[in-house]
């Protein structure tokens, strides 16, 4: 029983630990930091990601009316200056805003802050922050896919680590994981890129979007592992898929995603 306690205990804090790590390398995760004014300093989270309700509003915790902000932003690989309007203090802060683009249009921007005379910027022009608006993608379809890729990365986890520990039932839970897997990362994963950028797949043949064609390389790895294991317990091969999964879902999520070409209105990946 403890022995079945610990492998269970260790798998799920390595699941958690690599989808937080996947999670916040991620081009999406918020930009965040801190910026001092006065002798005091003010922490910031700044969007990367926004859907396409309404402009993205852009805060600073800073309410202290000495300090002026600037906001500049300019489309990604459009060619254009960079367009500045003024922050204003509201009840949550300095704020601004980023005009609503298309579908997966991408903005380039940073803020410039000045108070008794001093400047300095959160972001920068040579290395800005980068955003892409995306649709709304509906809770019924989120929560499924992040459930189901957490549970078939449990799985597949606990299938390793008791194929390292050459414990019996590895094979049974790797069934159990990639089920999971090709619920979450080729059902609802697609559901998720459709309602978001309005195509269901843009990995191979069709694209070289890094989150699709992680999903394709893991799932191809696991169909070999219980190949392999089909008659005999081969270990091993369950060992090297789960390796093999952890080290290409490190790769930042979205990262070579869906991204409008403003040059001809198309949306591309890769």
């Amino acid at each position: 029983m403890s022995r079945r306690w610990l492998l269970w205990s260790l798998a799920v804090l390595i699941t958690r630990g690599s989808l937080m790590v996947q999670r916040m390398t991620g081009p999406t995760y918020p930009f965040r930091g801190t910026v001092e004014i006065n002798n005091q300093q003010y922490r910031y989270s700044l969007p990367r990601s926004h859907d396409q309700a309404k402009n993205c509003p852009v805060v600073l915790s800073i309410k202290d009316p000495q300090v002026h902000g600037l906001l500049s932003y300019r489309r990604l690989n459009a060619g254009e200056p960079w367009t500045t309007t003024p922050m204003v203090v509201t009840e949550e802060g300095l704020s601004g805003e980023l005009p609503l683009q298309p579908t997966a249009g991408k903005l380039q921007y940073h803020i410039e802050l000045e108070v008794n005379g001093q400047k300095q910027r959160v972001g920068g022009v040579e290395n800005p922050i980068v955003i892409r608006f995306r649709h709304e993608v509906p809770v019924v379809i989120v929560l499924p896919h992040v459930l189901t890729l957490f549970l078939s990365f449990l799985f597949a986890i606990a299938a390793g680590l008791k194929a390292a520990f050459k414990q019996e039932g590895a094979k049974r839970l790797a069934w159990i994981g990639v089920i999971f897997f090709a619920i979450g990362g080729f059902l609802f994963g697609p559901l998720m890129q459709k309602f978001a950028f309005d195509v269901y797949w843009t990995g191979l043949p069709f694209g070289w979007d890094l989150t699709d064609n992680k999903t394709l390389i893991a799932m191809a790895f696991w169909i070999i592992a219980l190949i392999m294991n089909h008659k005999e317990e081969r270990p091993v091969w369950i060992l090297l898929a789960v390796i093999v999964m952890l080290i290409v879902f490190m790769i930042p999520h979205s990262l070579l995603g869906s991204q409008l070409d403003y040059s001809t209105m198309k949306v591309k990946s890769g």
